[in-house]
């Protein structure tokens, strides 16, 4: 078993769903809205002035003011101490929140990059694909988000079967580079159902070679046992002609030897017509008579 894995991440792997998106919780966007509360409050806050703390001093006791006035310059400066403070503070704060939103919304856009990524190589993987395993990191809002993750993938051969590995091998690959932005994981991965591909292709080539040897020996085979029945048909053919021929010239030797006894026959009776016939004495008298 292989590992496809998103860039940056030790194993690669592929995503089923695609990411939700995420609101802030209610905890921390109430926080939110009572620090932007508090800052708007703190900067609407009207600055006092020596005219609204420092009562108007007599004349009649300028000496006895001063001390006085001395305070009151002490206790603005405290509180616009304070003041500015707590704005600060406010500052801070929200400079801190809106740098949690910042991450938030990278860890969003990480989370979708991951799934798509691995969704990439699992819907393309098919059966040779596992499901996606993610590495999840929690927001400041709380909610988990994936960071990385991986898929499985299967690049065994398939016993005794050259052009099926090679056929597996191949989806192999384009499951390995599906993602937009394949990691170097998955290129080592897709290099490693390329090579197993050329194995298979060999064997492949092999088998076929053997193969058409086979068939073309076969060929031969039958060739030369065609060849020798037509020899075998040929040479009975001519033991056939040759029969026919021998009875033929037999039957002609009969019919001619047949003919010739007949012929014999017949001079033999046309012999025995042509000769006179013998006179004996009896008949001789007769005649005479």
């Amino acid at each position: 078993m292989q590992i496809l894995a998103k860039e940056g991440e030790n194993a690669a792997s592929t995503v089923f769903a695609p990411v939700e998106e995420v609101s802030l919780s209610a905890a921390a966007t109430d926080a939110g809205m009572r620090k932007s509360q508090t800052s708007a409050e703190i900067y609407s806050r009207p600055r006092r002035n020596a005219d609204t703390t420092t009562p108007p001093l007599n004349q009649d006791s300028a000496e006895e003011a001063e001390p006085q006035a001395e305070d009151a310059q002490q206790r603005r400066s405290a509180e616009e101490q304070v003041i500015a403070s707590r704005a600060l503070r406010n500052e801070q704060d929200q400079a801190l929140a809106d740098a949690e939103l910042q991450q938030i919304r990278e860890l969003k856009q990480r989370d979708q990059e991951v799934r798509a990524h691995e969704q990439a190589h699992a819907s393309t993987g098919g059966s040779y694909a596992g499901s996606a395993n993610f590495t999840y990191q929690q927001g400041p809002d709380g909610v988990r988000y994936a960071v990385g993750g991986e898929v499985p993938v299967d690049v065994s051969k398939v016993a005794n079967d050259p052009a099926a590995t090679l056929t597996k091998m191949e989806q192999v690959q384009r499951a390995a580079l599906a993602p937009a932005e394949p990691s170097s994981q998955d290129r080592q991965v897709a290099a490693q159902a390329g090579q197993i591909a050329a194995q298979a292709l060999n064997e492949l080539s092999e088998q076929q070679r053997e193969v058409r040897a086979a068939e073309l020996e076969k060929v031969k085979s039958e060739q030369e046992k065609s060849r020798a029945e037509m020899d075998e048909a040929h040479k009975k053919q001519e033991k056939a002609d040759k029969k026919l021929k021998d009875e033929e010239q037999i039957s002609a030797a009969e019919r001619f030897a047949e003919h010739n006894a007949r012929l014999r026959k017949i001079n033999e009776v046309l012999l025995q017509i042509s000769l006179p016939q013998p006179v004996s004495a009896g008949q001789l008298l007769n005649d005479v008579v």
